[in-house]
């Protein structure tokens, strides 16, 4: 490859601003990927990634974090975990709750349904309909 002072040719230059941003970039989006932000930017994957590597204090081309002093003894780790499974007990009992509830009202809907069946919308009417409403209700009082 030729170089023009000392860099060598088809390399960018990109200024220190437009970096940090990329990198801000890139952690704002949890669930993206480098390669879709780089390409996002119009930079190459490896140039991010090496950015990113800069942001967090490694050299390019390494593959890992060194560890602070704060993972080395694994406490907020374990601070961390604790806190995400007591959430998720949290999540999991609120979804049983919801279920719990929507079964409740499904099984009252059709319990009223079947002893007045002209009472839901004329779309319901059919017999197609009411079989279906006839079959949720006995798979819901069956869960009870």
């Amino acid at each position: 490859m030729v170089q023009e002072n000392g860099v060598p040719v088809g390399m960018k230059h990109y200024p220190a601003e437009f970096k940090a941003d990329a990198v801000a970039l890139y952690r704002s989006r949890p669930g993206a990927t480098i390669k879709s932000v780089a390409t996002d930017l119009g930079v190459n994957t490896e140039t991010l990634r090496n950015w990113i590597r800069a942001a967090d204090g490694r050299r390019p081309g390494t593959h890992s974090a060194p560890l602070s002093a704060a993972q080395a003894d694994g406490g907020d780790v374990r601070t961390e975990l604790a806190a995400a499974r007591k959430r998720i007990r949290e999540l999991e009992e609120e979804r049983d709750i919801l279920r719990k509830a929507a079964r409740y009202f499904a099984t009252e809907t059709c319990c009223l349904a079947l002893k007045r069946p002209r009472s839901l919308s004329p779309e319901c009417h059919s017999e197609s309909s009411v079989k279906l409403v006839r079959w949720f209700c006995d798979v819901t009082m069956h869960e009870r």
